[in-house]
């Protein structure tokens, strides 16, 4: 190093990334624990930044993730009655009132209604909370052989009537209950506790990271550790939501980049030595890599404090 710091821009990012490797550690005057660096690199502007890399996890989870809502997330009851086997009507959770005998049965949203069955009338008397036409008491239709509420004509699903049909429902002690709907398919529920959610292990992750970011455009990121004794730098990007770990690399000299692929490249880089060409691009073969991310490699290593 000259000893002279960054050039900076107008705007105080640094205007041209170091091209040589530094010789001390005297401009070591980025403390990235409480601020950031900002360079240019092709017209672009980054930011360098130390952060957790849980940051972005969530961030890639949140956009690329899968968007359907996954079945313990959803609003539910304590209890699950679920099919044994076949697909004829559908798994619901469900609580029980024990104050009022009713079912409170939930659908994929929420809480759904409030069911109870008349015994001395047979009949089932429901309170919807999602569809107040639904509400009402349903009567047992022979011609049909279903309880129905008129004159809407809705009907009792088989498989909840088939639940609700137990007047008193006995907590825990009716865990493993199974019961036939009576619809003539020989459909099998049985009652069983919803699924608790498992807290999601911390992914294989670093605990921090080096991250060098778009500033216009944050999908466009590679983020780094850095082994002070080693000077190797450990990469990682994303494929979709998926953080990998592509590539170990270090600088041989300030023209060559030594690159070692983990078992998940990324990017199309290659295994072996990348040189630098008279554009200022490191090259392998078919391969380049960003000038972004060499232009952040070498501001890091000349004017961040290392931890």
């Amino acid at each position: 190093g000259t000893g002279n710091g960054p050039q900076l821009a107008s705007d105080g990012a640094i205007a041209t990334a170091p091209t040589t490797l530094p010789t001390n550690s005297s401009e070591e005057i980025y403390d990235l624990n409480n601020t950031v660096l900002k360079y240019y690199s092709e017209g672009q502007r980054y930011i360098l930044s130390y952060e957790d890399p849980m940051k972005t996890y969530n961030y890639l989870k949140a956009n690329y993730g899968p968007t359907t809502v996954d079945f313990v997330d959803r609003p539910h009851g304590k209890y699950l009655f679920k099919q044994d086997y076949g697909y004829i009507w559908g798994d619901f959770s469900f609580d029980y009132d024990y104050d009022t005998h009713e079912y409170l049965i939930y659908d994929g949203a929420g809480l759904k209604q409030a069911v109870r069955f008349d015994d001395a009338n047979n009949a089932v008397v429901v309170r919807d909370f999602v569809n107040s036409q639904e509400s009402g008491v349903y009567e047992y239709s022979q011609p049909l052989a279903a309880y129905v509420l008129y004159p809407q004509n809705y009907t009792i699903k088989p498989h909840i009537l088939t639940l609700v049909r137990n007047t008193i429902f006995n907590g825990d002690s009716d865990i493993g209950a199974q019961y036939e709907v009576e619809d003539g398919h020989g459909v099998i529920y049985e009652v069983a506790l919803y699924p608790e959610k498992e807290a999601e292990a911390r992914p294989n992750l670093p605990a921090m990271w080096y991250k060098m970011t778009n500033e216009n455009d944050p999908s466009e990121w590679t983020a780094f550790t850095y082994d002070k004794a080693t000077n190797v730098f450990a990469m990682y990007g994303n494929d979709g939501a998926t953080i990998l770990n592509y590539a170990k690399r270090w600088f041989t000299d300030a023209n060559h980049i030594e690159n070692h692929l983990t078992d998940t490249p990324l990017n199309g880089a290659m295994d072996g030595v990348y040189e630098r060409t008279s554009s200022g691009e490191y090259y392998s073969g078919y391969s380049t890599i960003f000038n972004y991310i060499t232009d952040g490699l070498f501001n890091f290593m000349h004017y961040v404090k290392k931890f």
